[in-house]
């Protein structure tokens, strides 16, 4: 990828992030991998009708294949948007009481001692919302250990979640590097 489509891809970036986060939650969870995996987020979005799940995915291979050389950028549209995967379905009230029971359990201190930076590796995001009330964590990888317990509920919350939805193998995320 040449200069000026590495720019352009971090542009194609930040809007796709934009989009994984996108709506309002009463719960999100998002993972960000490095380089050219494809980022995922897990919504739950409840109504006085329903509860429900969304899971999406950034397609950030194909994105990148668009990019990969100057020739191949000129047989894309001048501007496109990021390649959005989306599935969505109802989520059992029995395993909303289960995660808000959970999350409201969680006890972590706001301020972790420890500050860790990286470049490659996977970024996280746990947010949780109720009325005007909400709370967002990101952490890089397994730090900081202070959050174990928001790591923990994060990995259980998402296997649990995305064991239902129609994924194929190669989306599945089955570990999380604090569990490895």
């Amino acid at each position: 990828m040449d200069r000026e489509q590495q720019f352009e891809f971090q542009s194609l970036t930040d809007r796709a992030r934009a989009q994984l986060r996108a709506g309002e939650w009463n719960l999100r969870l998002s993972v960000f991998p490095s380089l050219h995996t494809n980022p995922q987020s897990i919504g739950i979005r409840k109504s006085s009708r329903s509860i429900r799940l969304v899971w999406r995915r950034w397609r950030c291979d194909l994105d990148a294949e668009k990019l990969c050389t100057p020739v191949e950028r000129l047989r894309h549209p001048q501007t496109f948007d990021p390649t959005i995967n989306q599935h969505e379905l109802n989520l059992d009230e029995a395993v909303w009481s289960g995660i808000t029971e959970r999350t409201q359990a969680l006890v972590i201190t706001a301020n972790p001692a420890e500050a860790h930076i990286g470049l490659d590796g996977t970024s996280f995001e746990f947010a949780v919302s109720a009325a005007f009330q909400s709370c967002e964590l990101h952490w890089w990888e397994a730090t900081p250990s202070a959050w174990r317990p928001a790591m923990d509920l994060f990995s259980d919350m998402w296997s649990t979640l995305s064991r239902d939805l129609p994924l194929l193998d190669s989306d599945r995320i089955t570990s999380f590097p604090w569990n490895s």
